[in-house]
């Protein structure tokens, strides 16, 4: 996975893109060959992936492919690595294929692709023999688990810095230098609008930000602490609280890649700052990068990254206390509970917590960030700083203002300026911490909406209807409607919606605000489609929602799981009824209701883990073998109850060219069972990935098994 550089690879991309601007007619593949391969071999990754992409366009191999989609990956295209890893794997499975089936998972998940990222990690799992790299993928479906659970943080709210200071190319290394002031690395805009300098101009310095009251100045000024030599970049900064001591740092590259860093100090006289010494490490030919100076135990300190010494390809913290003048103590690596086997950069420390990035964590995407107590002996165990701050991209370069009311990161994720792709580029980004007599508003998802829904219309209702019935804690009366409107659904696929979860995490709060309550979640259809078939994907929707609140900590027993199909259709579409898509999809909704609250001795009797029964399955995945396109291929799926009571089989599901029986009878704890699947390729090629859901009285109530399938085509 790319480390995130302090300067970006477009660079490299400005400086020689005019290496290719005469189309290569006469070369042949071995020559184009060479020259891609030089240029990997110089880090060169984007002058090395035009020859690359030139050798397929001659050649098109699945080699090539599977070098476009590395080269992609670090240029950091996740889309495009994505296609390219689906055009590079052999569906045959080798140990080759297996090992880019993990790459090609990492490229799914910071696609933001989960469930086919964690359907690529469990076929790697089943298959794959590396202990290393199966320790990985588990760590990688951890991570994209945490990003179903975790909850936005309602006291906080993020904003994307403005084109003064985020370009369409790479910022970097922000660090406060008070509560208004930042200064941040950034190539500037009158490079930016001037591609023809020569390229000793073309260098990343340090510039200053101020902000007024709330409001970012437009007055970004240039900040030049000591003189650049050529060749080198001023691309970091860091200062003490008490503003005695502060490092400058410089880097170099070759190609795409840092290839040497020079750290000055300098301490603060009474005569203004001190001749800057540059950083002795004690370690030699290892190079220090992300330096911050802080004080750790009352002493001037450094944190850093360097390279792990086991593993020259990863990379860990350090800290060294400074001794004036240049030298500074051995380095110390930061115990394994902080650092892994992968990455770890960008340290920042403050008021006794470390914060920093690491691809070896569970994260959502690649690199996240990560903070760590220090105790005054110890480090705590490292917890993800949830969402807002990280993303499925690279989040990293955390720093926060003296009174943490303030914090900037830097992120690669979509929606900010970017040269080539939505991902190529880091832009800063701003977090503002709200205070507790802060409204909100502006600033939270929008509250559930207490829409009328009956279908008993107003005007009809009887004095029962109407009389006063009771009322909980928030306003909600008993048995009253209440709408989702982010959860929104697909009758066809029953897939959930982008935003689903946002309500749903909403209801979750407030079940946890309140642990009393006893809800219904419903889920209606529209009038569209067969009767039944509705009332079985609304129940299998209803279902779906509610093992996602339960997955969260929520007891099941609090939450009825409704399906009605159409049964309440709220205006004139219902069947028979010719009505526009608007009017039909005004009926699809999700809704809860106030049922009353529990009992303190009903909210005591939660049931056992271990009095439920559970469905376990031999494989993780089956392999359903080889079929021609447009075959039906039958296969059957034996699993076992492995629980203390009767498991009962509700619904079965998969995609629609899939057909399943399974058992209608109870079965008794230690007995077996199976599932009928019966396969239909039509309009379908290549290796296929069928999802497997299985609603039953387990815990949770929704199980899942995954088959595969090679269609070869007639």
């Amino acid at each position: 996975m790319l480390k995130p550089i302090l300067i970006s690879f477009f660079l490299t991309l400005l400086l020689q893109d005019g290496l290719l601007s005469q189309p290569i007619l006469e070369a042949d593949i071995e020559a184009i060959t060479e020259m891609a391969e030089e240029r990997l071999l110089n880090h060169d990754y984007y002058q090395a992936l035009k020859y690359y992409l030139r050798m397929y366009d001659l050649r098109s191999d699945k080699r090539t492919a599977g070098q476009i989609a590395k080269l992609q990956m670090r240029l950091r295209d996740y889309s495009a690595a994505v296609q390219w890893y689906q055009k590079a794997m052999d569906p045959r499975v080798d140990l080759t294929d297996q090992e880019m089936m993990y790459h090609y998972g990492v490229a799914l998940k910071m696609n933001n692709q989960y469930d086919d990222a964690q359907l690529a990690f469990r076929f790697f799992e089943n298959s794959n023999s590396d202990p290393v790299l199966t320790r990985r993928a588990a760590r990688q479906i951890e991570g994209i688990q945490l990003a179903g659970n975790l909850l936005i943080d309602p006291d906080i709210r993020l904003d994307l810095l403005p084109k003064t200071i985020n370009s369409k190319f790479s910022e970097a290394s922000p660090f406060f230098v008070g509560d208004r002031r930042f200064v941040f690395g950034a190539f500037g805009s009158e490079w930016i609008e001037d591609f023809s300098r020569v390229p000793k101009e073309l260098v990343m310095k340090l510039y200053r930000a101020t902000m007024v009251g709330d409001e970012l100045s437009p007055n970004i000024s240039a900040f030049n602490p000591l003189p650049i030599e050529n060749g080198w970049h001023n691309n970091a900064y860091s200062i003490t609280p008490d503003k005695k001591y502060r490092t400058i740092s410089f880097a170099r590259l070759h190609g795409n890649q840092i290839s040497a860093v020079r750290i000055y100090v300098q301490e603060k006289l009474s005569s203004g700052w001190s001749e800057p010494y540059l950083l002795e490490n004690p370690v030699e030919h290892t190079l220090m990068r992300h330096v911050q100076i802080c004080y750790f135990d009352d002493r001037p300190c450094l944190f850093y990254v360097m390279q792990d010494p086991d593993d020259v390809s990863a990379l860990d913290l350090y800290y060294s206390f400074y001794q004036g003048v240049g030298k500074m103590t051995y380095p110390v690596r930061l115990s394994n509970i902080v650092n892994t086997s992968q990455n770890e950069i960008t340290p920042y420390y403050y008021k006794n917590q470390l914060y920093f990035s690491s691809d070896g964590h569970a994260g959502l995407g690649g690199y996240d960030i990560f903070v760590s107590d220090w105790d005054g002996i110890q480090w705590s165990a490292p917890y993800n700083i949830g969402l807002t701050y990280n993303s499925s991209a690279d989040d990293f370069g955390y720093t926060c203002n003296s009174d943490q009311s303030k914090a900037l990161f830097v992120s690669n994720r979509p929606g900010g300026p970017s040269f080539r792709s939505p991902t190529c580029c880091d832009n800063l980004y701003m977090i503002n911490y709200l205070p507790d007599d802060t409204d909100r508003a502006a600033s939270v998802d929008p509250p559930l909406s207490t829409k009328d829904t009956s279908p008993i219309p107003k005007e009809m209702r009887s004095e029962e209807d109407t009389a006063q019935v009771p009322v909980n804690e928030i306003g909600v009366r008993l048995n009253e409607p209440v709408l989702l409107p982010n959860a929104q659904f697909d009758k066809k696929t029953l897939a959930l919606s982008n935003n689903a979860t946002t309500d749903l995490d909403l209801l979750y709060n407030v079940l946890v605000e309140y642990p009393a309550w006893h809800i219904e979640l419903s889920v209606h259809t529209d009038a569209r489609g067969e009767k039944q078939e509705n009332l079985n994907a609304s129940q299998r929707i209803a279902e779906k929602m509610k093992n996602y609140i339960v997955r969260k900590g929520i007891g099941s027993e609090r939450i009825l799981a409704k399906g009605y199909g159409e049964a309440f259709i709220l205006n004139q579409c219902k069947d028979g009824v010719l009505c526009s898509d608007e009017d039909h999809e005004y009926n699809r909704r999700t809704e809860f209701k106030w049922l009353g609250n529990l009992s303190d001795n009903e909210q005591m009797q939660k049931p056992k883990a271990d009095s439920k029964p559970k469905i376990v399955f031999d494989q993780k995945v089956y392999d359903l073998g080889e079929i021609t396109k447009g075959d039906v291929k039958t296969a059957v799926i034996p699993f076992k109850n492995m629980g203390s009571s009767d498991l009962v089989i509700e619904l079965v599901t998969a995609c629609t060219c899939t057909e399943i029986d399974w058992p209608s009878e109870p079965i008794k704890p230690g007995d077996s069972g199976v599932l009928s699947i019966r396969y239909d390729s039509k309009d379908k090629e290549g290796l296929q990935e069928v999802t497997v859901d299985i609603l039953a009285n387990t815990e949770p109530i929704m199980t899942e098994t995954f088959f595969k399938i090679l269609v070869n085509p007639k």
